[in-house]
């Protein structure tokens, strides 16, 4: 689609750039709500496209003079154009997630072997004006962006300076620091430059979401996941500057315990764009942004949550007996369980999930799995994902049992008795702090009595 007010601009899809530094704010708002699924609400825009991705300029410099293209002004011959690509949830992408190709429209430079990749070094024939064509593509999505660029001719002198490039600076970079889960954290850079100066601060080198556009930031009831390397890039009239990296440790976290999977509650006010399970999970803030985090200990059965609330229970289940297990999700909302075939979350795959307006452990309204065989004593990672819609609180539980010949316990056989209690607490390990992808893992040993007629298999 494309955009009116965008001066006869393609959108390509809702990720189209305002023209200037004074409308910085805006571009932001636009991009992140585009990312995040708003804009069908406040424009009548369409849904987001899963592929769109975004790119950003990192050297030099680029300007928006006009909407139709970007432009910068440089000095000499010889230059590295450097590129970030991000994705519709507002994630870096790594550079073989996609193709960046560099051509011309205008002009007569030469490129370096690395013509197809995201950094590429650039030569111009002499001064004057040149076009660039950068086309980036990520599975079925193609962005193109054209940038105006101006060559100046190198001064005689070194004390001669192209005054139209002068980043900003910094005189303060952030320190690394250690909490503890549920602690606050800050962290601070101080920046000097023509402005309006505005601060992007990303995490593993994906910008927080809402954004942070401040020069302190300060994270409250830290979670596990907010753990890892924090950096700030300051954007000014006049250019770009990225901090030093800083890493956030929390001391408190990693021990795995047994009773209960650990509980994770998303209540941001940025998830009220969200109108699916599906949307929750391609939010910005999700896994790793939680609101705050504990243990469930009283069975996989949730207090009830407000509507365009999530919550997300991490760990693993070790089966006392070997069997094959059928497993029932229900309540209300819309909620997954992913179930590994090893103690590696990598591993897991989509178990069961759930749709409906049902109340607290009514089995019969709910959904079931296919049947699984599980071995004794061996640790499965499992997670379920639950996302409140509706007027109303809503919650989530689920029931097993294991699959027999026995009349009421057959595949196909009638649901647990509405009410009856869900899975136990002592089924379950989990990590203090939640599990992610990249999470370190150290398993206690597990006792011959725990593994007592265990599969070898």
């Amino acid at each position: 689609g494309t955009c009116a007010y965008f001066g006869g601009r393609g959108n390509n899809g809702g990720d189209g750039y305002l023209n200037n530094d004074a409308v910085m704010e805006t571009v932001w708002a636009l991009t992140g709500s585009v990312a995040h699924g708003g804009l069908p609400y406040i424009m009548a825009m369409p849904a987001r496209d899963k592929n769109r991705v975004y790119v950003n300029f990192t050297a030099p410099y680029v300007r928006w003079p006009s909407l139709e293209t970007r432009a910068t002004t440089v000095v000499g011959p010889s230059h590295e154009f450097q590129i970030e690509v991000f994705g519709a949830n507002g994630a870096l992408l790594k550079t073989k997630q996609y193709k960046a190709t560099w051509s011309t429209l205008k002009g007569g430079p030469s490129f370096a072997s690395t013509k197809n990749e995201a950094s590429t070094k650039v030569t111009f024939p002499g001064p004057g004006t040149y076009q660039l064509l950068l086309t980036v593509v990520h599975s079925n999505y193609t962005v193109k962006e054209l940038v105006a660029v101006e060559v100046l001719a190198q001064p005689e002198s070194s004390a001669i300076t192209d005054q139209r490039a002068e980043k900003p600076s910094l005189s303060l970079q952030p320190q690394s620091i250690e909490v503890q889960l549920g602690g606050q954290a800050i962290l601070s850079v101080k920046a000097a430059g023509r402005g309006p100066l505005n601060y992007t601060w990303r995490l593993d080198g994906t910008p927080l979401w809402p954004k942070q556009n401040t020069d302190k930031l300060t994270l409250i009831n830290v979670g596990g996941g907010q753990a890892g390397v924090y950096d700030c890039v300051v954007t000014g009239a006049d250019g770009v500057v990225t901090s030093s990296s800083a890493n956030l440790t929390i001391s408190n976290v990693g021990e795995i315990v047994a009773g209960g999977l650990w509980s994770e509650q998303f209540s941001d006010q940025s998830f009220l764009m969200s109108d699916s399970l599906d949307a929750f999970l391609a939010h910005a803030r999700f896994p790793r942004w939680s609101d705050a985090s504990t243990v469930l200990t009283v069975g996989v059965e949730s207090k009830a949550i407000n509507s365009k609330n999530g919550q997300r229970f991490t760990g693993w289940l070790v089966p006392k007996e070997s069997a094959t297990y059928q497993f029932f999700l229900t309540g209300s909302g819309q909620a997954q369980v992913n179930l590994s075939t090893s103690d590696a979350c990598r591993n897991r795959r989509p178990l069961v999930a759930f749709s409906g307006n049902g109340q607290a452990r009514q089995w019969t309204v709910g959904e079931r799995s296919k049947p699984v065989h599980l071995s004794a004593g061996k640790r499965y990672y499992i997670e379920l994902i639950h996302f409140a819609l509706g007027e109303k609180p809503a919650s989530i539980a689920m029931s097993w049992r294991a699959v027999t010949n026995t009349p009421g316990t057959r595949k196909d056989d009638a649901a647990p008795t509405d009410g009856s209690p869900a899975m136990p607490s002592e089924l379950f390990e989990h990590r203090v702090g939640g599990m992610f992808d990249d999470s370190k893992v150290v398993f206690p040993k597990i006792t011959n009595a725990e593994t007592k007629g265990a599969n070898p298999s």
